[in-house]
């Protein structure tokens, strides 16, 4: 029996309406109905809906008593000993997790409240923790908090399976990063914080997303193990493009390969798109900074050698472990089905950008010169392959699926590299106005043969 929790809700609940019809019209009989319709358990579709909207409600309305709570003791805050103030703060962190725990876990009267009330006791477990820090009178970093309620957050998630309290501890990881790599903070001269946050990070994050099969997770832990990786060039010195390409290569590569594996598998399919999808946005950012000229410029003349600096440790293991996943799934290459074009064009990408990048770190670059030399053109074009290579994957990938969200994607990036390159450079105006001319009359061209396709595909599935 299928399991609806990695199966698209917005699929079952079509299938359930297209069910009836099906039935009405006698397309299927009685007993072929109930059989899919308790293969994909539509019957459970309104009580996970309903479980949902309790959940939202319950964490809400937790909020606004804690907020009262709060309020009443605030008012009161001044005129207790130090001893009250902390049995006060401690018991009521208890009282929310304890009971949360309960209610959901050990009777199971109230799963839902009880989650909300775990959750509050995460969030009052931060306040608590700044609340200490006044009553005792300790002047911290105040980030230092904010890694001590992460980790807080992330050991409640795994220890009850709480995808909300995961996602307050991404989020407060990467609030602390970005506070840890301030320039003018107390920690920011320790370049080991950019190497080590994306591999803790992926340890961290990724088994739970994996366990839980929580898209959500996935994508804003891959999200900000890549900006974790770039986080490296806030040093006070400006951004260095150097750090920032090779990241999204060797994230985006990662994300890619691992996504489209896990598309394969029916349980993982909506972590494999999640991870899918910001590996592309993350890569097709690297390529499309990379397309510049200028950009050229500020990655050949940063100083740093391929081996120069710590920051190239985290990108180097996304790219060294993506060139496995790549192989797995060219060998198993016919098990794509509609997908197929769509992974040749971003393993397309993935090594036009491997080269470009390979290319513009390991040529030296004369000082003397202030024209772009070969190498730098020959790195810009690459670049700017690599995004058409990335287009052209999610175009044919639309084709090839009849999947309109990959269709519009390819054509933005296509708009994009098309209008960078008109400003970017100066050229005769006529030039320019031809070029716009031939790609605006060849998209919409496309746009009219991926019409007429779908119209053949929809006749072709209405014939008996």
């Amino acid at each position: 029996m299928a399991d609806p929790k990695h199966i698209p809700a917005g699929f079952r609940r079509k299938l359930r309406d297209e069910l009836a019809l099906w039935r009405a019209e006698g397309l299927v009989a009685p007993d072929q109905a109930d059989a899919l319709a308790a293969r994909y358990r539509l019957a459970d579709l309104a009580k996970e809906s309903s479980s949902t909207l309790l959940l939202s409600l319950y964490i809400v309305g937790a909020l606004l008593v804690a907020g009262g709570v709060v309020s009443f003791v605030a008012a009161n805050w001044d005129g207790l000993p130090a001893a009250p103030k902390v049995a006060l703060i401690v018991l009521a962190m208890l009282a929310c997790h304890g009971g949360g725990f309960y209610l959901w876990k050990v009777r199971a009267t109230h799963p839902w409240l009880g989650h909300a009330l775990i959750v509050l006791g995460t969030l009052v477990f931060g306040a608590n923790l700044g609340l200490m820090a006044q009553i005792f009178n300790v002047h911290a970093n105040v980030y230092n908090g904010v890694a001590a309620w992460a980790v807080g957050a992330m050991a409640v998630a795994y220890a009850v399976g709480s995808v909300p309290n995961a996602f307050i501890a991404v989020v407060l990881s990467f609030v602390w990063l970005c506070g840890a790599e301030g320039p003018s903070d107390w920690i920011a001269h320790i370049d080991w914080i950019s190497v080590y946050y994306p591999l803790v990070a992926a340890a961290v994050f990724i088994p739970f997303a994996y366990r839980r099969r929580s898209a959500v997770i996935t994508a804003m832990a891959l999200a900000v193990i890549a900006l974790g990786m770039m986080m490296g060039v806030w040093h006070g010195r400006g951004p260095d493009w150097l750090i920032i390409v090779l990241a999204a290569v060797g994230s985006g590569s990662l994300y890619v390969a691992a996504g489209l594996l896990a598309i394969r598998r029916e349980a993982l399919r909506r972590v494999g798109v999640a991870a899918a999808i910001v590996g592309v946005i993350v890569m097709g950012l690297g390529a499309y900074s990379l397309s510049f000229l200028d950009v050229v410029y500020e990655l050949r003349d940063s100083g740093l050698g391929p081996f120069g600096s710590l920051w190239f440790v985290s990108a180097g293991v996304a790219a060294v472990a993506s060139i496995p996943l790549w192989v797995v799934y060219a060998l198993g290459w016919r098990r794509t089905g509609p997908l197929r074009p769509l992974g040749l064009g971003l393993l397309a990408a993935v090594l036009l950008m491997a080269a470009a990048s390979g290319l513009g770190l390991l040529v030296p670059r004369a000082n003397s010169v202030e024209c772009p030399t070969p190498v730098d053109i020959a790195v810009a074009v690459l670049a700017n392959a690599a995004v058409l290579a990335m287009a052209a994957g999610l175009l044919t990938g639309a084709m090839a699926s009849v999947d309109r969200r990959l269709f519009w994607p390819g054509v933005l990036l296509l708009v994009l590299l098309v209008v960078s390159r008109f400003f970017e450079y100066e050229s005769n105006l006529m030039w320019k106005a031809a070029a716009f001319l031939a790609c605006g009359l060849g998209i919409i061209g496309g746009g009219l043969k991926f019409e007429s396709y779908l119209r053949r595909r929809r006749s072709a599935d209405e014939q008996p």
